[in-house]
């Protein structure tokens, strides 16, 4: 004998405790106690036909308790008409009438039996089909269920026989489903091939499921809150083809309510992911709004036999903050805890502790505010949520942008963002995680920024929205001149959620233009010499950002052209040691060059945003001590007609051109 075995319509597995049927169409239901022995022996069928020559396959039920063997030994009473097997299948031999014996090999005063008629060969094949239920067991095991108090998965292991068919598991849990076929429910189907002789077959159904009942036959949904049956007295059928089981099983259904949930995270930042592990302890975190759906199926009754408890009122809790009073709404219960906005709900706070926040439903409740009894916390969805912005300390973000003057700031193409993001603090996520972000944009038609930083602010306002991230050296397109309404920055730090922190720096316009046109008027020429006070007036023009007033040029005098300190004389841009002149530049002996010597003088100017010109250089000579003449060598006669040589001696601190004299 073999067993063939298959789930349908309905997932899991339940079982009920042996049935027993003795001879003829009357089914009864024993109780067995414990170290009783056998109790009952039963054959299906009871009688049936076969032809000389083929097989029919029989099936034995014996009750018996947990200790005693439920084997049995077949025999026959007449083996010139029909023999049998140790399993129970019977071989027509000759036409003829025989019985076939089930006896227990523990107990054999425990028997029963089943009358089989042979047909000559090749004579009537259109044998009925015949069905029985043999065993119900529950939860997958080998164990009978315990009828009374049935809950979750069966297996009922059925023997069939004829020419097969559509083999249906039936239950009805109306008042008379064991004498009417109204509300009876397929639960679980099989095709069985067209053979008189079939083997045990074993359908399995969940008790428990949910969905709908189409046409007789039960739909599973498992997302459904509505169960098949609800709870209460039912009984058990079989049908193949027209035949049904005379052994209809009563059984007591008794699931517990449950409750389906599915929790959801919707982003509420532009930033960052949905979801981040974190550096500092590995672990997960979700950012924004938490939906919580928690659907109920109630199989219990408001009265024996009654309607199904209607779920009306729950209280759904989740990181400290509580929903009361929530109503049942299309089949479940839905809240959303928001990440900001009122304080006794949101979860804008991080509060998650290592071993995550479970979502805790209860307080269920019907309509006439009776108490249902279902499970409750979510244990599996343990969540951490964090809605918190990064903590800046004080000068984090600060310094980003080197404004200086007045009364307008530049920057020009060669400017790089600076920000640090090593000195802030979040709850979750380490310092190395954390990202800082520029973003600038037009100052908004009236709108007031300060020149230093501005107030610091997080969440909805660090909207970048509207706004171009740049980064260091970025191509931040030129403020037109006049310096109106130019722009901001907003500095961004988040988390890898997009949780942030911002401040804004601004206004500042951008200049890439160098000035240009640079002018030396007034004082002597290049490569001139110097002997008294000398004021020389640089111009230039810029078209942006202009110059800052007492700083537009940079010059530098190099004595006798070496760059060294003790040698600069004037200047801002080849030694500290130089200071910064204004446009008018006074070369005066008496002041600054009270050394007499050459000057290599080099201008250039440099306009808000720190642009310069081409550099400008002039040379000249400062010399106000007159040169020294002697040493005079006139020869006594002077010949015509001859040369004459004449020697002299001139002398000069500086540098000496030349010498002359004339005879009279």
């Amino acid at each position: 004998m073999h067993k063939v075995s298959r789930s349908l319509l309905l997932a899991g597995v339940l079982a009920f405790g042996t049935l027993t049927a003795a001879c003829g169409d009357k089914v009864e239901l024993t109780q067995v106690n414990p170290n009783t022995g056998v109790t009952l022996i039963t054959v299906t069928p009871t009688s049936a036909s076969v032809a000389a020559g083929s097989t029919l396959q029989l099936a034995v039920s014996v009750v018996a308790d947990a200790n005693t063997a439920k084997t049995v030994t077949w025999s026959t009473s007449s083996a010139a008409v029909a023999t049998v097997d140790a399993t129970g299948k019977v071989t027509g031999v000759a036409a003829g009438t025989a019985t076939i014996i089930a006896t227990s090999t523990v107990d054999n005063s425990k028997a029963a039996a089943a009358v089989i008629t042979v047909t000559a060969a090749g004579g009537n094949q259109n044998t009925p089909n015949t069905v029985a239920i043999s065993t119900i067991t529950q939860g997958g095991t080998l164990f009978p269920a315990n009828l009374a108090n049935v809950a979750g998965q069966v297996d009922v292991t059925l023997f069939v026989s004829g020419p097969g068919g559509t083999l249906n598991l039936i239950q009805n849990c109306t008042a008379n489903g064991a004498t009417s076929t109204t509300g009876d429910v397929i639960v679980a189907q099989q095709v069985i091939a067209g053979s008189q002789n079939q083997s045990p077959v074993t359908l399995s159904y969940n008790t428990a499921a949910t969905g709908t009942v189409t046409s007789g036959l039960a739909v599973v949904n498992a997302n459904s809150s509505t169960p098949i049956a609800l709870n209460g007295n039912c009984v058990l059928k079989a049908q193949l083809g027209t035949a049904i089981a005379t052994n209809i099983t009563p059984f007591t259904l008794n699931n517990a309510n449950i409750f389906r949930s599915a929790t959801t995270f919707t982003k509420t930042t532009t930033l960052g992911t949905q979801n981040a592990i974190s550096a500092a302890n590995g672990l997960r975190y979700d950012q924004g709004d938490l939906k919580v759906d928690v659907t109920p199926v109630v199989y219990t009754t408001v009265a024996p036999g009654g309607a199904a408890q209607t779920p009306a009122l729950a209280t759904i809790s989740y990181a400290g903050r509580v929903f009361t009073n929530v109503a049942f709404t299309g089949g479940k219960f839905s809240v959303t805890f928001p990440s900001t906005g009122a304080t006794a709900q949101n979860i804008a706070q991080y509060t998650s502790p290592a071993a995550g926040d479970q979502v805790i439903v209860s307080g269920y409740s019907d309509a006439v505010g009776s108490q249902i009894t279902i499970g409750n916390p979510i244990a599996a969805n343990t969540l951490r949520s964090d809605n918190q912005s990064p903590t800046v300390n004080a000068g984090a973000l600060a310094q980003v942008l080197n404004l200086t003057g007045a009364p307008r700031n530049y920057i020009n193409a060669a400017y790089a963002f600076l920000a640090n993001n090593t000195a802030q603090t979040d709850a979750a996520f380490a310092a190395s995680q954390m990202t800082v972000s520029f973003y600038v944009g037009a100052v908004p038609a009236g709108a007031v920024y300060p020149t230093a930083q501005s107030v610091s602010f997080s969440g909805a306002a660090c909207s970048t929205s509207g706004l171009t991230k740049v980064a260091a050296g970025a191509d931040i397109a030129q403020t037109a001149a006049p310096f109106t309404p130019g722009y901001f920055v907003r500095v961004v730090e988040n988390d890898p959620l997009g949780n942030a922190v911002c401040q804004d720096f601004g206004p500042f316009g951008v200049d890439k233009q160098n000035p240009n046109d640079l002018q030396v008027t007034g004082g002597a020429a290049n490569n001139s010499v110097i002997t008294a006070a000398s004021t020389t007036t640089f111009f230039s023009v810029d078209s942006v950002s202009g110059f800052t007033p007492g700083a537009a040029l940079r010059v530098r005098a190099l004595r006798n052209f070496t760059n060294t300190s003790s040698n600069c004389v004037y200047g801002g841009f080849a030694s500290s040691n130089c200071p910064t002149v204004a446009s008018d530049f006074n070369v005066d002996p008496t002041g600054a060059f009270t050394t007499e010597a050459y000057y290599q003088l080099q201008v250039f100017a440099q306009d808000q945003a720190g642009n310069v010109s081409p550099t400008l250089t002039r040379v000249y000579l400062i010399d106000t001590t007159i040169p020294t003449v002697g040493g005079i060598s006139i020869p006594q006669t002077l010949v015509g007609g001859q040369s004459v040589t004449f020697t002299s001696q001139a002398n000069d601190n500086v540098d000496l051109q030349s010498s002359s004299f004339d005879i009279m």
